[in-house]
C-alpha cells in the first residue's frame, strides 16, 4: 500500500516556524515512540516526507532488545534470514506539531509501509484504528473517542529512579488526596509546565485533577475522532516524559507499580455520531439510552474476554484487578457505575457516551482504542443485545463473570479468538500475539511465581520507564 499525503500543513510550518528538525515518530506494538529526527532543510530541498527504519524494530521487547521470529512459518516476519528489511516512516503532515519544549523542533505522527512493498503493514496499531474507523464510518457511524490518563508523578530524575530500581521512589506529594484543590495548589508550580507545554503542543485539554495514589495525576483530554484521538493519547505520553525529564521529575504510566492503593488506569470514552449530532442519546426511551448505544455496548462487552490483552498488554496490568479500586475487571454495564466494565452516561445529548474502563494506562492507546471500535462494530453489525444492567456494586457481584485474571489467560483468549481474527485481522493478531508472548516468556523466566503482595524487581526494570 503506498501512503500519500498532502505534504503542504507541514512544509509550511518548516518555513513559518523556521523548523530546524523534524521528528518523525510512531508508535510499535508497545506504545512506545520509534522514529528518527531529520533536519527540516532536507524536507525543503527534495520534499522527503518518510525516512526509513528497520523492521528490527517490530521484534523489540519493551527494553529495546531484539527477539527471534518464529521459525518455520510461511508467512513474512522481520528476521537475519530476510535481512531486516526497512520499513518506511510515512509522515502523515496534519499531525505535525511544534514542539514547545524543544528548541526549532516538529514532531510529526507516522504510517509504516515495507520500503519493498513485499508486505502490507496495515495491521500496525494506527493503521489499525484508521481501518475499523472506516469501517463504521461506511456503516454511516462518525466515531468520536476521549481518553482519561492516570500517571505517577515523582520526585526523581531519571537516572535516581533507574539506580533505586524504580522502587521507593519519591512522590509528588506524600500523601493521597484525590480532588483535592489544596494538594493541587501545593503541587500547580511543578504541575503547570506540563498544562501550558502540552495546551501549546496542542493537546485538548479539558480537565485536570490529583488523584487517589500519592503523585497521582489525571488529564482528561477532549473529545476528537477516533484516530486522532488515538494520536493525541499515544503523544500525550510522549511529551509528558520529555517534560518531566526538563524538571528532574520522573512520570511512571504503569498499571500497577505498586501493590499499595491505586493503579494508573486509561478510561476510554466514545460515541457514535450522524451528520454531526449524536445517536448514544434517545430522548423517547426512558432510560435516554438508544439502540444504537446498546448494540455498541453488547458487542464491547461479547468481545472482551477475547480482547482483554489489548487493554492490559503487560504481566503487571493483570495486578490491577482487585475490588473497589476503580478496575473494569467485572464484566457488566451500567448507568453511571464505576464498579463494571462499561459506564454509560446520559448527562446531555451531546456528552451521551460509553466509558470502558478496563484498560491500564500501559495500554497502547491505539490498539486500546480498536479494540473499542471492533467491539462496537461486532454489536452493531449483529445487533446484539447487552445483558441487563447491573444495578449496585459489581465488585460484590458473584454472578458477574470477569475478564482473564493473568496475562496467560488473556493471551490464549486472544491467539484463539475468531472475532479477533475476524475484526482486527489475522496478521495484527499474530504479530501482537507475538510480541505479547515475549514480554510473558520474559516474564515467567524472570519471576516464576510471584506472591501477589508484591512487585516483583523485574516487572519495574521492565515497565516503570517503557509503557
Amino acid at each position: 500500500m503506498n501512503i500519500t499525503r498532502d505534504q503542504n500543513h507541514l512544509i509550511a510550518l518548516i518555513k513559518e516556524q523556521n523548523i530546524e528538525s523534524v521528528s518523525f515518530v510512531g508508535t510499535d506494538f508497545h506504545g512506545i515512540a520509534r522514529g528518527k529526527h531529520v533536519p527540516a532543510s532536507r524536507l525543503l530541498e527534495n520534499a522527503a516526507t518518510s525516512v526509513n527504519i528497520s523492521s528490527f524494530m517490530l521484534m523489540m521487547d519493551c527494553q529495546g532488545m531484539p527477539h527471534p521470529s518464529p521459525t518455520a512459518t510461511d508467512v513474512w516476519w522481520p528476521s537475519w534470514e530476510e535481512g531486516y528489511t526497512d520499513l518506511r516512516m510515512v509522515a502523515d503532515p496534519v499531525t505535525a506539531r511544534v514542539v514547545p519544549w524543544q528548541k526549532s523542533n516538529v514532531i510529526v505522527q507516522c504510517d509504516y509501509e515495507h520500503s519493498e512493498e513485499r508486505w502490507p503493514l496495515e495491521f500496525m496499531p494506527r493503521a489499525l484504528v484508521r481501518r475499523l474507523s472506516e469501517r463504521l464510518e461506511n456503516l454511516g457511524y462518525t466515531p468520536m473517542f476521549t481518553n482519561e490518563l492516570e500517571w505517577l508523578l515523582f520526585r526523581e530524575t531519571e537516572q535516581s529512579a533507574f539506580e533505586k530500581g524504580y522502587r521507593n521512589l519519591t512522590p509528588l506529594s506524600p500523601t493521597a488526596q484525590c480532588y483535592n484543590l489544596t494538594r493541587s495548589g501545593r503541587d500547580a508550580h511543578l504541575v503547570r509546565p506540563f498544562l501550558e507545554n502540552l495546551i501549546a503542543f496542542g493537546v485538548p485539554i479539558e480537565v485536570w485533577s490529583a488523584e487517589f495514589g500519592p503523585g497521582m495525576q489525571e488529564f482528561n483530554i477532549a473529545p476528537e475522532l477516533a484516530l486522532a484521538a488515538a494520536d493525541t493519547a499515544f503523544i500525550f505520553k510522549h511529551a509528558i516524559r520529555e517534560i518531566a525529564a526538563q524538571h528532574d521529575l520522573f512520570p511512571v504510566f504503569m498499571a500497577k507499580p505498586s501493590m499499595a492503593g491505586f493503579g494508573n488506569g486509561l478510561h476510554i470514552n466514545h460515541s457514535l455520531w450522524r451528520n454531526d449530532e449524536p445517536i448514544f442519546f434517545d430522548e423517547s426511551a426512558e432510560d435516554k439510552r438508544s439502540p444504537i448505544l446498546k448494540h455498541a455496548v453488547a458487542g464491547e462487552l461479547a468481545t472482551l474476554k477475547d480482547f482483554t490483552l489489548l487493554f492490559c498488554p503487560t504481566p503487571n496490568s493483570y495486578r490491577r484487578f482487585m475490588a473497589h479500586y476503580s478496575t473494569g475487571h467485572k464484566i457488566g454495564w451500567g448507568y453511571d457505575n464505576k464498579s463494571i466494565a462499561i459506564r454509560t452516561v446520559v448527562e446531555s445529548p451531546r456528552t451521551c457516551r460509553i466509558e470502558h474502563r478496563t484498560a491500564g494506562a500501559d495500554a497502547n492507546p491505539y490498539i486500546a482504542i480498536a479494540a473499542c471500535l471492533a467491539g462496537m462494530i461486532h454489536g452493531i453489525e449483529n445487533e446484539l443485545e447487552p445483558p441487563p444492567v447491573v444495578k449496585g456494586d459489581g465488585f460484590l457481584n458473584d454472578e458477574l463473570d470477569v475478564v482473564p485474571q493473568t496475562m496467560h489467560e488473556a493471551l490464549a483468549a486472544f491467539e484463539s479468538s475468531e472475532l479477533a481474527a475476524k475484526y482486527l485481522g489475522e496478521d495484527f493478531v499474530r504479530f501482537f500475539a507475538q510480541t505479547r508472548r515475549i514480554e510473558l516468556e520474559m516474564f515467567d523466566a524472570a519471576v516464576g511465581q510471584c506472591s501477589p503482595a508484591e512487585v516483583p524487581d523485574w516487572e519495574l526494570m521492565q515497565y516503570a520507564d517503557n509503557v
